[in-house]
């Protein structure tokens, strides 16, 4: 028994994980720090104007297929909802750590 909640613990606690790896326990992440996060997404010109009149988003980088935007952790799904309110498919979300 003491197994099962030794592993539940590890499965609902944040753990820093390698500079170089994608951030784990993002969902458990309530701070203001900020996060470069990998948007690829379908029609990037309408993508760009929805994510233009977010106010909130610090930076965008236009890359080939998509965007890297400075923000929160928990502004990630915030943006997903106003890309699919728009019917705009998103391919990958992929955040890294800044400054670890």
């Amino acid at each position: 028994m003491k197994n099962f909640f030794t592993k539940l613990f590890k499965i609902f606690t944040f753990q820093k994980k390698d500079k170089t790896k994608n951030v784990t326990g993002i969902k458990f992440d309530y701070s203001e720090d900020d996060l470069s996060v990998y948007f690829e997404v379908a029609d990037k010109k309408l993508a760009e104007e929805i994510l233009l009149d977010i106010s909130y988003i610090k930076n965008i980088k236009n890359l080939k297929h998509g965007f890297v935007l400075d923000i929160c952790a928990q502004q990630i799904p915030e943006i997903v909802s106003s890309l699919l309110a728009v019917n705009i498919p998103i391919y990958a979300v992929i955040p890294q750590k800044n400054n670890l």
